[in-house]
């Protein structure tokens, strides 16, 4: 079953290329877009609210981003937990349910600077 369809792992990091490069080619787009817009109220003299200098998803994106993160990383670490028994890792007591660790990191991080950043501006919506 190794033909032109199946590269095992290299198909792996193919999909996580497309996937980064995907994500970065419609943020430009996005942001393009955003910028043309912000060009055509000026050109026009007209106003520009505040809102289009605004990040996407603010303070409230770190929240969601935080907790999808984490709880990732809770899943991947309870998989991987579970599947230690099944699967080898090598033999040099590799512990792979430590892999959560990374995703769940980056969830606390997000986290972080949500309350950061709420207690900085006074906002702790």
């Amino acid at each position: 079953m190794h033909g032109w369809y199946y590269n095992g792992p290299d198909m792996f990091w193919i999909f996580i290329a497309i996937i980064v490069v995907s994500s970065m080619f419609f943020g430009y787009l996005r942001s393009r877009s955003r910028d043309q817009a912000i060009r055509d109220l000026a050109e026009r003299g007209q106003p520009i609210p505040p809102q289009m200098f605004d990040r996407p998803g603010g303070r409230s994106g770190l929240l969601i981003g935080g907790l999808v993160m984490l709880f990732i990383g809770i899943a991947l670490t309870a998989f991987m937990w579970s599947m230690q028994n099944t699967i080898p890792v090598g033999g040099r007591g590799e512990y792979p349910e430590f892999v959560g660790l990374f995703p769940g990191g980056i969830g606390l991080a997000l986290l972080l600077s949500y309350f950061l950043l709420g207690s900085r501006n006074g906002d702790h919506r």
